[in-house]
């Protein structure tokens, strides 16, 4: 048995103005190329389809000129984006899961991996903070979202641009999670844990200050009008001259650990164990949807050794080619138990022994997964943000499905080879009764 390396942690919490920007240019409008996508046709490679034209349609009334500087279209995903001049990118899918009702979020590339580990924790204090947004960070990113009646859209988006410019300090005490625990220890961020001050939201502003790296992100009951209208309070966000000198783009790659690292949680922390584990591989779509299906197997397996329900999620850095899966119990489990239940079926992924029938199953529960996931404002949001984010086609959350649906068994393997490294896994898991 691996020695169990014990931590007891407490989380504490502690709690720019900017200059105009030169006249925009003349508003274009970009229209996606015609034609559908068959069903058999896999869509290759992921890359936007656009092609700029002048624009012939003014803004809505009682939008002022000057605050979009491009308006783009993509019929086939019925998705919308615009830039506007402050340097944000807006997108927009209609969807009619809750009538009359919208959800929205502002993320921004560069979560933990991006802030000093002393700043850490203010941020998720910040998080826990406001009653309007949540905050949701990884090591890879940081989201601020919240959802309202559409009819309030207008509201909900200035005060969140508000927000923006004016972070809050941080109140209250952090309440630590298995998941948050892991995500810190994933990202390379292990002091956060202790509770260091959060500078009073200098971690918050600094990743969130600069426009020219905001995506905002609306899916709902809407019109493409009403958004426009709603998102022209982000106009009044101008980066800070520490932002225009800066190269504030830039962040470090998702960190793989070098080992395994196990930590125990103290008592009053919620879930009951989660485990991760980081690789690198050909990021593409194939490969998302390999790990996708990985992850179902390996949830699954797990669930039925362990005798609880087992959470899987997946992702992967497009640039670097960095993937995670990730594992979440909340039902109290034994940890020693719940880390050889998964690296066992680990082992049997990266070797290749596990049954066609097995991964056909696998294959037809990520499908079900992904298509329910679309059938939400949430699902949707998720993947808008990522589609927009790498500038990748917006029919792929369509064409994923299909790809699902294709993963070969080699590829798993292959995918397993390269992320679940029995020697280099993170555990966090409550102590013993």
């Amino acid at each position: 048995m691996r020695p169990l390396v014990v931590l007891a942690v407490l989380l504490a919490a502690a709690g720019c103005r900017t200059t105009a920007l030169p006249p925009p240019p003349e508003p274009v409008t970009v229209e996606e190329e015609p034609g559908a996508v068959e069903e058999e046709t896999p869509v290759e490679p992921p890359m936007r389809i656009a092609e700029e034209v002048p624009a012939d349609k003014p803004p809505p009334p009682d939008v002022p000129p000057g605050v979009y500087e491009s308006r783009s279209h993509y019929p086939q995903a019925g998705v919308t984006e615009w830039r506007l001049t402050s340097g944000v990118r807006l997108g927009f899918k209609p969807s009619p899961d809750e009538p009359r009702r919208v959800r929205f979020l502002v993320s921004a590339p560069g979560g933990l991996r991006a802030v000093p580990d002393s700043l850490a924790a203010g941020v998720f204090a910040e998080a826990d903070a406001s009653a309007l947004f949540s905050l949701h960070m990884t090591g890879e990113d940081t989201v601020l979202e919240g959802a309202a009646a559409t009819r309030d859209l207008s509201d909900a988006l200035r005060a969140m641009a508000e927000m923006l410019g004016e972070p809050p300090r941080a109140r209250g005490r952090v309440s630590l999670t298995a998941e948050r625990a892991l995500t810190l220890l994933l990202a390379g961020t292990p002091f956060a844990l202790t509770g260091a001050p959060g500078g009073d939201g200098l971690g918050y502003a600094r990743l969130l200050s600069d426009p020219r790296n905001l995506l905002v992100v609306v899916v709902g009951d809407a019109a493409p009008a009403e958004v426009e209208r709603a998102a022209a309070a982000f106009v009044r966000l101008r980066p800070s001259f520490r932002d225009l000198v800066a190269d504030s783009t830039s962040v470090p790659p998702p960190r793989v650990p070098r080992r395994s690292t196990e930590l125990i949680l103290p008592a009053h922390a919620e879930g009951a164990g989660a485990i991760g584990f980081r690789g690198t591989v050909t990021a593409d779509y194939d490969a998302r949807a390999g790990l996708e299906v990985l992850g179902h197997r390996l949830a699954e397996e797990v669930s039925d050794r362990i005798g609880a329900p087992v959470r899987h999620e997946v992702a992967l850095d497009f640039p670097s080619g960095v993937a995670e899966v990730r594992l979440l119990v909340d039902e109290a489990v034994d940890g020693e138990r719940f880390r050889d239940a998964v690296l066992r079926e680990a082992n049997a992924l990266r070797t290749g022994t596990v049954g066609e029938s097995d991964l056909a199953r696998s294959r037809a529960a990520a499908r079900a997964a992904h298509e329910a996931l679309l059938g939400t404002n949430e699902g949707w949001a998720a993947w808008l943000t990522r589609l927009l984010r790498f500038d990748h086609d917006t029919r792929e959350a369509l064409a994923f499905g299909r790809r699902l649906s294709g993963v070969p068994a080699d590829r798993v393997r292959t995918l397993a080879l390269a992320v679940l490294d029995p020697d280099r896994y993170v555990l966090v898991v409550q102590p013993a009764e």
